[in-house]
């Protein structure tokens, strides 16, 4: 695995302890961290971590986000690296486990309220079929609990799916 931070930790270590609980004032330490460790691993070397370390990047972002701010728009960078760095990777239900963080982001998103919950609705339909095995079970119950929040959310007449 190529060179990261935090050496004395293992990658899986290292992306449980920027992943536990955290009070909202320890978030921008961990966003700082985090991105130190992005920095410092080469992606061509370790696709699968840089891009968990993308994913939860994306996911302390969104803890922080306030809609229609520059944190909103990193967090969505960063889902967007690590789906693309998943897919690179041949992880589907990695892509599909970011993607749908990221139709997260576009369902509660407040600017151009449609535009987001149709993108959202593209997103979890295409991650979707990558959750089919026994072992995904839960991750697709999630999803498909999101997919029904954001076809409740499609304004009435406008709903053309």
């Amino acid at each position: 695995m190529g060179e990261h931070a935090d050496s004395v930790l293992s990658p899986d270590e290292l992306l449980a302890e920027l992943s536990a609980a955290a009070r909202p004032e320890e978030l921008p330490a961990r966003i700082a961290r985090c991105r130190a460790v992005l920095a410092a691993t080469s992606r061509e070397e370790a696709l699968g971590f840089w891009a968990d370390l993308q994913e939860t990047l994306g996911l302390l972002l969104t803890r922080l986000a306030v809609h229609g701010t520059a944190v909103e728009e990193a967090a969505i960078e960063a889902f967007e690296e690590a789906a693309a760095a998943f897919l690179e990777a041949g992880d589907r239900e990695g892509w599909a486990g970011a993607s749908a963080n990221l139709a997260n982001i576009y369902r509660t998103r407040q600017t151009d309220r449609t535009a987001g919950l149709y993108k959202a609705l593209l997103l979890l339909e295409g991650a979707l079929p990558e959750l089919e095995s026994e072992e995904m079970r839960i991750p697709r119950a999630q999803l498909l609990i999101n997919l029904a929040n954001v076809y409740s959310e499609i304004p009435e007449g406008e709903q053309t799916i």
